[in-house]
């Protein structure tokens, strides 16, 4: 197997591990870091497969399972509630966007609604001549 390939596979694996994470932070990034280093220290003395992989290290699923239940309560309940209120802001920013877009967007059809009608189209000159 070649060495894009290993490559290939590992940094697969490591993509699949980091997508279940429900949060990412500095601390599951260095996890995630070492992991990989190991992944590549093993795939240095093998040729490897996602299979063997998946046989040596555990799954995704299950490495994600095993780091979130060894980690402390109190850091995993703060970086989730973390989490929810980073939604909670980009959802309301969202919405304060859409209703200011859609307000802008009424304010100006109106606007040149008003600019159409005050416009005078066509203007009828008539030249009479006198005597």
């Amino acid at each position: 197997m070649t060495e894009k390939n290993t490559d290939k596979i590992i940094k697969s694996f490591i993509r699949q591990t980091k997508s279940l994470f429900p949060i990412y932070n500095s601390q599951i990034k260095t996890f995630l870091s070492d992991l990989q280093n190991s992944i590549f220290d093993f795939a240095s003395e093998n040729d490897i497969t996602c299979e063997q992989l998946e046989a040596h290290f555990g799954a995704p699923q299950e490495i994600v399972f095993n780091y979130l239940t060894e980690m402390p309560e109190e850091n995993l309940s703060k970086c989730l509630s973390l989490k929810r209120t980073i939604k909670i802001c980009v959802i309301t920013a969202l919405i304060v966007f859409i209703v200011a877009a859609v307000v802008f967007s009424v304010s100006y059809y109106k606007a040149s609604k008003a600019v159409q009608e005050s416009t005078i189209s066509q203007e009828i000159i008539t030249i009479e001549e006198l005597e």
